[in-house]
């Protein structure tokens, strides 16, 4: 093999390995999601219609990206609970707070980001004129939905609406700032009004799904974990 060879093969070798790094790269991983799930009596507290119990199926993320405008999948990216302090996490949602102190494994946090299902809505404001952001996570695992962190400029409507459709929550004042909890079967909700950076007040909600988060949080211990690339 003469030494113009040896150039052309060793050529045509990094060219082929540089096209499967850069396609790798391209091709983003989709979830794969069941066509419809299977209706239930939904639990906990909802957020259109999806409750602790429910399963996200394809036909809801049509019926949510309908509304809500094309959605975005983040894949990969850990799940974290730094929505609020951690003195606060840990007086008013302490499954939460152990949770959060056990992600300062770095392992932990990156299989929960393999784990799991990340979509948000950059279009919501866009097509509703009252939500500002929506991010929505899911377990990869079962479907079921862990945390969903919602944000809307209809500060008192949203609130109104919130305690007619899950009375009255309970008021906190911890260090100064005001929160409101609500709490029903096994979910939790958060919410706060912040202040946008143009100093616009806006009403900051996070929903944890208490126990489906535990039951992810154990099953990434498993040997489950190890197969979660074919669920992508």
């Amino acid at each position: 093999m003469n030494q113009n060879t040896k150039i052309i093969i060793i050529s045509v070798l990094v060219i082929s390995a540089a096209a499967v790094i850069i396609s790798v790269f391209m091709n983003k991983p989709e979830v794969v999601l069941p066509e419809k799930a299977q209706n239930n009596l939904i639990k906990g507290i909802t957020f259109e219609n999806i409750g602790e119990n429910s399963l996200f199926s394809s036909v809801k993320r049509k019926e949510l990206e309908k509304k809500f405008g094309n959605d975005v999948l983040e894949s990969w990216t850990p799940i974290n609970f730094e929505d609020f302090p951690q003195d606060f996490l840990k007086e008013y949602l302490s499954d939460i707070f152990n949770i959060s102190k056990e992600l300062e494994n770095p392992v932990l946090k990156e299989k929960s980001g393999k784990g799991s299902i990340k979509i948000k809505y950059p279009y919501a404001q866009k097509n509703t004129d009252i939500f500002k952001d929506i991010h929505l996570t899911f377990s990869a695992f079962t479907k079921k939905p862990l945390l969903f962190r919602i944000s809307g400029y209809e500060n008192e409507n949203i609130l109104k609406n919130l305690t007619e459709k899950f009375s009255e929550p309970e008021k906190i004042n911890f260090q100064n700032n005001i929160y409101y909890l609500w709490k029903k079967d096994n979910s939790k909700m958060i919410s706060q009004v912040r202040l946008d950076r143009f100093n616009k007040p806006y009403l900051f909600i996070v929903i944890y799904y208490v126990e489906n988060i535990k039951n992810f949080f154990a099953e990434t211990n498993t040997e489950k974990q190890k197969n979660i690339e074919n669920i992508f």
